[in-house]
C-alpha cells in the first residue's frame, strides 16, 4: 500500500502515563462522577460544547483560545464562513502572525493579549506568582457556577457537598471551598460574578508526557481526589485526562525559555460588549509593516513605535517530534523526542523568525 510508505518517522497517539488518568477509563469516569456530585463540573459542559482538536501541531494556544472564546459565547464581530460569525483558529492572528505561530507556537503573555484583542477580559497569572492554595481557588472558580462563587459563607459549602470540611477530600487541613472562594473574591482583577474559563500553560514533562510547553483549557475539579480535568486540545496525541492538582501546579513552575518567565494560566471572562476593534491589526495586517501598538488591546501607550526585529540562527531540526509537537515554544532540537529540560533550552537554538511587530507588554 503506497500510503504506508510514508509512515516512517510519524506518530499515532501517545501512551498516557501515571499520574494522568484518562477521561474515558473506569477510574476517570469515577472521578467525573465524584466531581459532578460536588458541583465542580460547571465549566466542563460549556467547554465540551465547543471542544476542538488543535488544527496544527503548534496551535495548542490558539486552539485553546478558540475553544474558550466560543464557550464564553463571545461574538467575534467578524464573519467566519458564509453568513456565520464564529471564532476559528485562522481568525486569531493579530498579536502574533499565524505563520510565526506555526513555526514556534505562542507565549502565554501574547495569548493573553490575543484574548483581549478578541473581546475577552484576561487575567494572566504566572506559576511562581501564586501559591498552590490560590491556584486551587482559581480552579474552583472556573469549576463552579458564578452563583456558587458569589454565595454567602453558609451557602458556599453546599455547592460541593463538602460542608467546609475538606481534610478527607484531598484539600489542605482547615481549607474548605468557603475559604477558597473568599481567596478568589479578594482578587480584584477577577470578576467572580460571571463565568470564567481557565487556560493553563504547563510543561508536559512534569506530567510524564512527551513534549515540552503546552496549552489546554481546564474542564473541572474533583475535590475528593484533588484532581483537575485537562481538556487536552492535542487529541491526536493524548485524550482529555485528570491530573493531580499539585502536579499541574508544579508543571507551571517551569521557565519558558522564550519569555524567561514561568508558565502559568489565564482566567478569561466575557466583557459586556466588545468595545474596540483589535488594535494590533495595523501592526500585523496584510501589509506586514511594523506599526504602533495602541493602548486598549495590549495595555501600552498608543505612541509606542514598534521597530525591532528579532532574529535567531537557523537550526535544522533533528527530531521528527520536535517539529510536530504541541507548541507554545519549540525548544532545542535534539536527537531524542524531547530536550533534557525546559530550562536548558537556549533561545539561540530556536527557529529563525522575523517578527513584524513586538508588543512591549507581551514579551
Amino acid at each position: 500500500n503506497p500510503h504506508f510508505d510514508t509512515m516512517e518517522g510519524t506518530f499515532h497517539r501517545r501512551e498516557l502515563k501515571s499520574p494522568s488518568v484518562s477521561f474515558s477509563s473506569p477510574e476517570g469516569r469515577d472521578i467525573f462522577k465524584a466531581a459532578l456530585n460536588e458541583g465542580h463540573l460547571e465549566g466542563y459542559f460549556h467547554l465540551a460544547e465547543h471542544y476542538i482538536t488543535q488544527g496544527h501541531p503548534a496551535f495548542c494556544g490558539v486552539g485553546s483560545l478558540t475553544m474558550a472564546l466560543n464557550s464564553l459565547l463571545l461574538d467575534p464581530k467578524r464573519v467566519w464562513q458564509g453568513v456565520w460569525r464564529w471564532f476559528d483558529e485562522s481568525m486569531l492572528d493579530c498579536c502574533e502572525p499565524l505563520d510565526i505561530i506555526r513555526l514556534k507556537g505562542i507565549t502565554l503573555p501574547k495569548l493573553s493579549c490575543l484574548a483581549r484583542c478578541n473581546g475577552a477580559k484576561s487575567t494572566l497569572k504566572y506559576g511562581d506568582s501564586v501559591t498552590i492554595d490560590e491556584f486551587r481557588a482559581d480552579i474552583l472558580l472556573v469549576s463552579t457556577s458564578p452563583t456558587a462563587n458569589t454565595s454567602t459563607s453558609e451557602k458556599a459549602p453546599s455547592s460541593c457537598g463538602c460542608s467546609g470540611q475538606t481534610a478527607d477530600a484531598g484539600l489542605p487541613n482547615g481549607t474548605g471551598c468557603e475559604q477558597l472562594s473568599e481567596e478568589v473574591a479578594k482578587d480584584k482583577q477577577v470578576n467572580t460574578s460571571v463565568r470564567n474559563v481557565m487556560i493553563a500553560s504547563y510543561s508536559r514533562r512534569d506530567l510524564e508526557q512527551s513534549g515540552s510547553g503546552h496549552f489546554s483549557p481546564i474542564g473541572g475539579y474533583c475535590a475528593e481526589r484533588d484532581m483537575v480535568l485537562i481538556m487536552d486540545v492535542a487529541r491526536f496525541k493524548y485524550p482529555p485526562h485528570w491530573v493531580p492538582l499539585a502536579a499541574l501546579y508544579q508543571a507551571m513552575q517551569r521557565v519558558d525559555p522564550e519569555t524567561g518567565k514561568c508558565r502559568g494560566y489565564m482566567l478569561l471572562s466575557a466583557l459586556p460588549e466588545m468595545s474596540h476593534k483589535c488594535e494590533c491589526a495595523s501592526a500585523c495586517g496584510e501589509s506586514n509593516t511594523p506599526g504602533s501598538v495602541l493602548a486598549e488591546s495590549c495595555g501600552v501607550p498608543a505612541d509606542v513605535a514598534v521597530t525591532s526585529v528579532v532574529t535567531a540562527p537557523v537550526v535544522e531540526l533533528t527530531s521528527a517530534e520536535s517539529v510536530v509537537d504541541d507548541g507554545n515554544s519549540i525548544n532545542t532540537p535534539v536527537a531524542s523526542s524531547t530536550c533534557a529540560a525546559d530550562d536548558a533550552c537556549s533561545p539561540a537554538t530556536r527557529l529563525h523568525t522575523l517578527l513584524q511587530h513586538s508588543c512591549p507588554n507581551c514579551k
